[in-house]
């Protein structure tokens, strides 16, 4: 509605942390705009912190191939793409540039049940103050370490009732022991939840993306096992789409602006071609190229090919 440029929409959605804002509501637009990375589904219930964070990267390959090249970059996680020219090489070298950022989605992983603690503040990005300021007080981080032990505490009596008769009994006030158990279980999470929000007071906070506390690239993972560590590969985008003047990674940040730029870049002509055939299909209920959301091989031929260059080379 404000007529915002495609290519600066774009930008603000893989990398609006990072681009440079001249107000802090600007600078606040920007990184909520990072949410697009941030939604999805999340499996909170996936017990091994690496598959999680890995699935996640997946997420954000997939919906970032698709939505803006109409390739299905995500097919080459466990082998090289069976139709299109996209190497595994090429998934594990976006994948680095995911593994390099803070997915900021309000929860985290967690095996075994409908704990309170899949929830975290932590997790979120905050607007209008520095994330600095969240982490809390000397007094209060040692009130929410001790809440963690009596958390653990309550969570193995909890359990010591499963499979047991007795856990059925009821307490002198008429309560299953098990039922007490839990309740106290799930009042020592709110308790530790409230604590550590407290740095929250009054704040705004969104879903969204921010710089990897660590930066570096990532390995391929064999069969697309997680925990299946094969060669190491360099950041970088995908190969079938080469032009001049494509941006270098820089080896102290994640690469996000660098991928930004180079989805987004003028010389880029299939991210050009990708968006005018999908207003050409809203426009005419039928695109140039029919499958709009797949340019792959399997995909549809445009049929006129000189009016999709020539719209993309406009739209540049």
């Amino acid at each position: 509605n404000q007529d915002k440029p495609y290519d600066e929409f774009i930008r603000e959605q893989i990398a609006g942390d990072l681009l440079p804002s001249s107000s802090q509501q600007q600078r606040d637009e920007r990184q909520i705009a990072t949410g697009f990375l941030a939604l999805g589904v999340k499996d909170v219930n996936q017990r091994f912190k690496v598959r999680f964070v890995m699935d996640n990267i997946d997420e954000q390959i997939d919906t970032v191939s698709r939505s803006v090249l109409a390739l299905t970059a995500s097919c080459a996680r466990c082998h090289d793409h069976k139709f299109d020219p996209i190497p595994t090489t090429d998934y594990y070298a976006l994948a680095g540039i995911f593994h390099s950022t803070d997915l900021c989605a309000g929860v985290r992983n967690k095996m075994g049940g409908g704990g309170l603690d899949y929830y975290d503040s932590n997790m979120l990005v905050r607007l209008g103050a520095d994330e600095q300021s969240l982490e809390p007080d000397p007094e209060t981080a040692k009130k929410i370490e001790d809440l963690t032990g009596k958390i653990a505490e309550a969570k193995a009596e909890f359990d010591a009732f499963k499979g047991n008769p007795e856990g059925n009994e009821p307490t002198s006030d008429g309560q299953p022991k098990r039922a007490v158990a839990r309740q106290k279980w799930k009042k020592l999470q709110a308790e530790k939840i409230a604590l550590s929000e407290s740095a929250w007071a009054n704040a705004q906070a969104a879903l969204g993306v921010r710089e990897g506390k660590t930066i570096g690239d990532t390995q391929i993972r064999v069969r697309g096992e997680a925990e299946q560590l094969g060669p190491t590969v360099p950041r970088g985008f995908l190969s079938v789409v080469r032009f001049d003047g494509a941006p270098q990674i820089d080896p102290a940040r994640s690469g996000r602006l660098e991928l930004a730029h180079w989805l987004t870049s003028a010389n880029n002509p299939l991210s050009r071609r990708v968006i005018v055939n999908r207003v050409w299909h809203h426009l005419f209920g039928r695109g140039l190229v029919s499958s709009v959301d797949n340019f792959g091989v399997k995909g549809d031929v445009p049929s006129h090919p000189e009016l999709l260059d020539y719209l993309a080379a406009r739209f540049a």
